[in-house]
Parts: C-alpha cells; structure tokens; sequence
C-alpha cells in the first residue's frame, strides 16, 4: 500500500466511525478509538506527508492544512473533556465530521493529485513505511488522544 491509499484508507475509516457514532447510545469505546485514530493520522500528515509535500504546495495551502488540523484538534480536544450525556456531544461530533469531510475533500483533490504526479510508486511506498513505523510508534505510546487534550489546553492558555 503506498502512502496516500494508507491515508485514503484512514479517511473512509474516519467517516464510517462518525456516521456511527452519532447514532450511538454509547459511543465512549467507539469514540476513544476515533480519537487516537485521528490523533495518529495528524501525526502521520503533519510529521511525513506535508514536509514531503511541500514544495508541491504554496505556502499559504499548507497554512492552511495545518490550521484545518487545528480546528480539528480543538474540536477532538473539546469532546473528549465532554460527557456523552452533554447535550452538545452530538452537535461536535457532527461539526467534528463536516470538518473532516471538508479536510479530505482538499486533500484528496489537488494534493493526492499532485502526490502521484511528483513522487514515483517507489516514493509512495517507502512513505507508506515511515507512516507506518511512526503510526506503530505512536500507538505503542498509548493513548494519542490525550495529547489531544493536552494541545488544546496549552492552545487555551497561550491564547
């Protein structure tokens, strides 16, 4: 599999997950596993796909990218310190999708397109790998979703 059918693969993934959560009675299991998911797929973008990437972008596009995964962070961070019961946990969880769908709607037009163009299959896999090994790393840390919640606090305070 090579790097960008990983993060396509992850996508899909993402969507199934808050389709479901939001009609889940009990979402906790399902939403922790949403959680690191997400907090390792950001990882795998900001730390192997967007400074590969780079120069395929302007510099404002990929401002832009990491600003989406701000928000997105923020939103995560925010649900996580909520209780299922609250009555804004499904409004999130649904700002938390179109957030998202918004996010894989833009990179998977132009900057996929512009991935396959530049970098050869070879490229795309070895990428693959490094996203891989980082992905087993981070989960092997345990928890990614509480660095989540612990970006968004110190976003909080700086702010």
């Amino acid at each position: 599999m090579d790097a960008l059918a990983l993060l396509e693969y992850q996508h899909r993934a993402f969507r199934k997950m808050l389709s479901r959560l939001e009609h889940d009675a009990q979402p906790g299991p399902l939403f922790d596993r949403l959680a690191d998911a997400l907090a390792i797929h950001s990882e795998l973008e900001e730390r192997v796909l967007y400074p590969a990437t780079a120069a395929l972008r302007t510099a404002d596009d990929l401002q832009e990218a990491y600003v989406a995964h701000e928000e997105v962070k923020r939103l995560l961070a925010d649900l996580l310190e909520m209780s299922e019961d609250d009555e804004s946990f499904v409004p999130g969880l649904k700002l938390l999708r179109d957030w998202i769908g918004r996010h894989v709607e833009d990179q998977e037009g132009e900057l996929f397109q512009a991935t396959r163009a530049a970098f050869d299959e070879e490229q795309l896999t070895q990428m693959a790998r490094r996203m891989e090994a980082l992905a087993r790393s981070l989960d092997e840390e345990g928890s990614p979703r509480v660095q989540f919640v612990a970006t968004n606090r110190e976003m909080q305070s700086a702010g």
